[in-house]
């Protein structure tokens, strides 16, 4: 294992083992979706044990002092749970935590035991967060369903946790980058790695280039002062570039999004003051003919006195005394 390769992999505390393939099927679909999870019954506290690896997955309720964070979830941090732990305690739990026994963790990777929470049966594969929320909002239990096979390499932890928070906002860009570029490392290529998580292999590449940013324009990522869009494919640029390239690219898009809300509001306008044909005295019934509509400036609403001279040429005197009442009920 390479200095590069062991420092990369060390973002995450991993070893670097070879091939780590699966039989689940390829893509992220299948990666969230994992062996079917088999019906099971909470049992009560002081007799639920993790079931043996050959039962496969199983539902059960854990006291929170049971289950230990995994080290090598990529989120760096949590971020705010409160509005989590609120809802867990005023909706409850909908959806169970998966998680593998500290066995199973630690049978390929015996020197990561000291990084477990201390006392704990169980380690967290997803749902660190509502973990978190849950010890925030007191609770004293979670459902949990055990799935050793999810540990059973590096490989196979790092994707479950990466794939878990791939469609949420768990992970940021720059989080998201880091995790690929170690799963790239674990499965040889891009190609490889693009073919195994159901993503493209240009997705990949344009992730990856975010590693490779000036650290002023990652922080300003990090920090959501610029957009992803702004600083993509700028990694082989100098500082100077990258810079200047985001923000030519940033001023491109102020431009095209004020163009386009000034469009929609010269449509809307142009709507507003749109008139249909209008029947004439002569069109009664049996009539099939209409009156031309007469046509206006563009109306400006915020010019009464305009509006009230197409509401005098367009309506009689009774209508106008109707439309008053109107507008004053409405006060």
């Amino acid at each position: 294992m390479s200095e590069q390769s062991e420092s990369t992999a060390s973002l995450f505390g991993l070893g670097r083992e070879g091939g780590g393939t699966s039989n689940r099927s390829s893509g992220l679909a299948g990666l969230l979706r994992g062996p079917a999870a088999a019906p099971g019954t909470p049992a009560a506290a002081g007799q639920q044990t993790a079931p043996p690896a050959e039962d496969g997955p199983r539902a059960l309720d854990l006291p929170l002092n049971r289950l230990s964070e995994n080290p090598d979830n990529p989120r760096e941090t949590l971020g705010d749970v409160s509005e989590l732990a609120a809802s867990l305690t005023e909706v409850g739990q909908v959806q169970p935590l998966t998680v593998a026994t500290v066995t199973a963790y630690l049978k390929p990777r015996p020197q990561r035991a000291g990084e477990l929470t201390q006392g704990a049966d169980f380690v967290v594969i997803d749902g660190h967060r509502r973990l978190a929320a849950a010890k925030e909002a007191k609770l004293e239990k979670l459902r949990v369903v055990v799935d050793d096979a999810r540990v059973a390499t590096d490989t196979t932890v790092l994707e479950a946790a990466y794939v878990a928070n791939f469609h949420r906002e768990d992970l940021t860009e720059l989080e998201q980058a880091t995790a690929l570029e170690t799963l790239v490392g674990f499965y040889g290529s891009q190609g490889k790695a693009a073919k195994r998580l159901g993503l493209s292999q240009g997705f990949i590449s344009q992730k990856l280039s975010l590693l490779k940013l000036s650290s002023e324009l990652q922080a300003d990522l990090q920090s959501g002062r610029r957009t992803e869009e702004e600083v993509r494919n700028l990694g082989t640029k100098s500082p100077e570039e990258q810079r200047a390239l985001a923000d030519a690219r940033r001023a491109k898009a102020r431009q095209a999004g004020q163009a386009k809300r000034e469009g929609r509001a010269a449509a809307d306008s142009e709507e507003a003051v749109t008139h249909h044909g209008v029947m004439g005295p002569e069109a009664g019934e049996g009539s099939v003919g209409t009156a031309p509509a007469p046509t206006y400036p563009r109306l400006r609403w915020d010019d009464p006195h305009a509006v009230a001279k197409v509401i005098r040429s367009e309506m009689s005197d009774e209508n106008i005394a109707i439309l008053r009442k109107a507008l004053d009920e409405q006060r």
